[in-house]
């Protein structure tokens, strides 16, 4: 498997995401702080603990080739950091007494990379551990209208309508279009906030082991705030101050803004969204 290099970028470019890490990482290590990072990927994380002085990091990476791209970058500017190119699951370290464990094993609903299941995985083996970082997520769905959604929506059906034979596909577009989770920016053309964030889930990691879930959206009746999509997202609390979030009135970040479409046939219907853990999988269903 390659490194995925323009993924990583898009990592490396999410200012947001980087700084609040590195605010963190600089409260919480010193001189005498042992470091893991799961799913070290390009190293960034390790980077920041070493920075600050931390006494040795561990960088546990499962990738190959990111493992290695990695571990030629840290170990050139620094000694004390030891890379490993294993899964997680398999690594243990606990004769070394390691105190502060971090991941950024995040993904675009929230759980997707078992980010929960590692760290609890991590945790039980390694007590020595007084700190997780991030130390928990919790899951938010938000009912909103969006113009941009609907823009893009209807460049689809006019690029399909142009021939006679489609003409006639524009709800079977609409319905095609709301029965998965999209993704892209959606923040520059809000019309209405037309609901507070209902809680799907929340996590604390080190402790709960089973990121899954099943939860049933029931559609609130619109009114005269016509709302077009369920935004959902996540707040990952890196501690007690600080909120890495994926919600879309939020700094972007490269998770951007992740949505289910409504169109009006589906106005009266409630949607289930589910997470199976074992399958890394999101799905979601009109009911």
């Amino acid at each position: 498997m390659d490194m995925q290099i323009l993924y990583h970028n898009r990592m490396l470019a999410d200012e947001s995401r980087c700084n609040l890490f590195k605010e963190v990482i600089k409260r919480k290590v010193n001189k005498e702080t042992i470091l893991v990072d799961i799913g070290t990927g390009t190293g960034l994380l390790s980077s920041f603990a070493l920075e600050i002085g931390a006494k040795e990091v561990y960088s546990i990476e499962y990738f190959k080739d990111a493992s290695e791209f990695s571990e030629k970058f840290l170990t050139q500017k620094w000694s004390n950091v030891k890379c490993i190119n294993k899964s997680s699951y398999e690594v243990c370290i606990s004769d070394v007494k390691p105190n502060i464990l971090v991941t950024e094993t995040i993904g675009l609903l929230g759980p997707e990379e078992n980010i929960v299941e590692l760290t609890h995985d991590f945790y039980k083996r390694h007590k020595s551990i007084s700190s997780i970082v991030p130390k928990k997520l919790k899951l938010y769905y938000q009912f909103l209208n969006s113009e941009r959604v609907e823009i893009y929506l209807n460049s689809i059906i006019s690029n399909f309508s142009k021939y006679d034979y489609l003409k006639e596909s524009t709800e079977d577009l609409k319905n095609l279009f709301s029965n998965k989770i999209r993704t892209s920016i959606i923040n520059d053309c809000i019309k209405n906030k037309i609901s507070t964030p209902f809680l799907i889930k929340e996590y604390t990691f080190g402790v709960d082991h089973d990121s899954s879930f099943s939860t049933n959206i029931k559609l609130i009746p619109d009114g005269d705030c016509k709302y077009n999509l369920i935004h959902f997202y996540f707040d990952a609390y890196l501690d007690d101050e600080t909120v890495l979030s994926s919600n879309c009135f939020s700094k972007t970040t490269h998770w951007c803004h992740s949505y289910v479409y409504i169109p009006n046939s589906k106005k009266n219907k409630t949607l289930n969204i589910s997470y199976k853990s074992k399958e890394k999988k999101v799905n979601v269903k009109w009911l």
